[in-house]
């Protein structure tokens, strides 16, 4: 394992750990992003779900370092990988520059997911959001996208009534 993804194991699963460290350590350079994405094949839980955080908060600020490992990243997706990671992924997942054919797949599989019975609030509002970024790349989109945001604030937690507000005025 490398030294930058050793900083990230270890300690309780629901702390950040070093991540701020690691996040700061990889910046924009592409090499160590792509020795961080390695963490999302560990066999160390805690190794894999810290990696696809960072992954998660580093692609808000440079989504280009993500778009060399886009199969991998749909195939996280589209296969249910591991949980932990699909998560964290699905919102990078829809700033990549997609073909129209993995547009459509990913976009059904968002779908499937925010339809998933017991799924957590998070997880609604992450693949909310992703549909709406895959929405402005893709205007024929936007009228079915914030059809659904409409109809899982109806049902859905304050959370998701305040995302949903927050997305709509994105997708308008």
């Amino acid at each position: 394992m490398s030294k930058l993804l050793k900083l990230l194991e270890g300690g309780d699963i629901r702390q950040l750990g070093k991540i701020p460290e690691v996040i700061k350590l990889v910046g924009d350079d592409q090499d160590k992003f792509d020795e961080l994405f390695q963490g999302i094949y560990s066999g160390d839980e805690i190794v894999r779900i810290r990696s696809a955080d960072a992954i998660f908060k580093i692609n808000k600020n440079h989504p280009y370092l993500l778009q060399n490992h886009k199969k991998d990243v749909l195939k996280f997706i589209l296969n249910e990988f591991k949980p932990e990671v699909l998560w964290q992924l699905v919102v990078p997942a829809s700033t990549l520059q997609l073909t129209k054919s993995e547009t459509a797949k990913l976009y059904d599989r968002i779908i499937k997911l925010l339809d998933t019975k017991g799924m957590n609030i998070f997880s609604q509002c992450e693949c909310m959001t992703a549909l709406a970024n895959i929405s402005q790349n893709h205007p024929d989109l936007k009228d079915e996208v914030r059809q659904i945001v409409e109809e899982k604030m109806l049902k859905g937690s304050n959370a998701i009534k305040a995302r949903g507000r927050i997305i709509l005025k994105t997708i308008t």
